[in-house]
């Protein structure tokens, strides 16, 4: 007998049929799943706690479903993907200075009208220049102040042990 019906639940195989009619079958899922004791345990895993005492149609593609949009499991767990395709190398530059990487120390207390640090390291010599500035600032805002900007400070730079870090 594969359908019966017991103190007015549905029962398939033993197990209680979950209708389609509400957000019961997420709610389901959810406490099989998200669980501190589950821990977020997988596919099969969850279907197989599911199946001990639940059933309804596409159950599987269901918890499938469920699990592959888990915001947690997204942040958290390695994407298995093809990778994207062989690497490139960059272009060897000729001369110091002729490629840099930049970055930003911000939110600093502030300390003689400045609260952050602009890095700039060059890409063959591995040396740095350390430039005070402010977080707001943009490049129409240094050349109508008359500071120097960060490029014009790194335009013939001379090597000396100093600068280099």
């Amino acid at each position: 007998m594969e359908w019966s019906k017991c103190n007015s639940l549905l029962y398939y195989h033993g197990c209680i049929y979950v209708p389609d009619t509400s957000d019961l079958r997420c709610r389901i899922v959810s406490l099989c799943y998200n669980t501190k004791v589950a821990g977020h345990p997988g596919h099969f895993k969850t279907l197989e706690l599911i199946s001990q005492s639940y059933w309804w149609p596409n159950m599987s593609w269901y918890v499938g479903l469920y699990i592959s949009h888990c915001h947690l499991c997204l942040c958290t767990k390695i994407q298995r993907c093809l990778l994207s395709g062989e690497l490139q190398p960059l272009p060897i530059p000729e001369e110091c200075w002729d490629v840099i990487s930049i970055d930003f120390i911000l939110e600093l207390l502030e300390s003689g009208g400045y609260d952050s640090i602009m890095v700039a390291i060059d890409s063959i010599g591995k040396c740095s220049h350390f430039v005070k500035t402010v977080t707001t600032v943009s490049v129409s805002h240094r050349r109508q102040s008359g500071k120097p900007l960060p490029s014009e400070r790194l335009e013939t730079p001379q090597p000396s042990t100093e600068s280099c870090v």
